[in-house]
């Protein structure tokens, strides 16, 4: 059975930060990992886009995602290369 792409995208410059992360948490934490490919998606307080391939929900919750291995990325809605793009390779995940 193919799984369905799934982002799921947490934080950003708003007074609702806080709020954010612990609604991610909750929501990656009830997915069906067996049915969804999830891509784990940061956004910093100053704006900048990061993919998390390795990051735990606890640390989500607990703020300290950005000292995890992570690769800068954005939004591609190219219809050639939907998804999400990783700046440092090119690729679409």
């Amino acid at each position: 059975m193919n799984k369905t792409k799934l982002a799921v995208l947490f934080g950003g410059a708003s007074s609702e930060y806080e709020i954010s992360l612990r609604s991610a948490a909750s929501v990656i934490s009830g997915l069906d990992k067996s049915k969804y490919d999830i891509s784990i998606i940061g956004i910093s307080r100053e704006g900048d886009w990061y993919y998390l391939p390795e990051v735990t929900t606890e640390e989500i919750e607990k703020n300290t995602w950005q000292d995890r291995p992570k690769k800068e990325c954005s939004l591609c809605v190219s219809r050639a290369h939907r998804g999400i793009y990783l700046l440092d390779s090119g690729v679409t995940i």
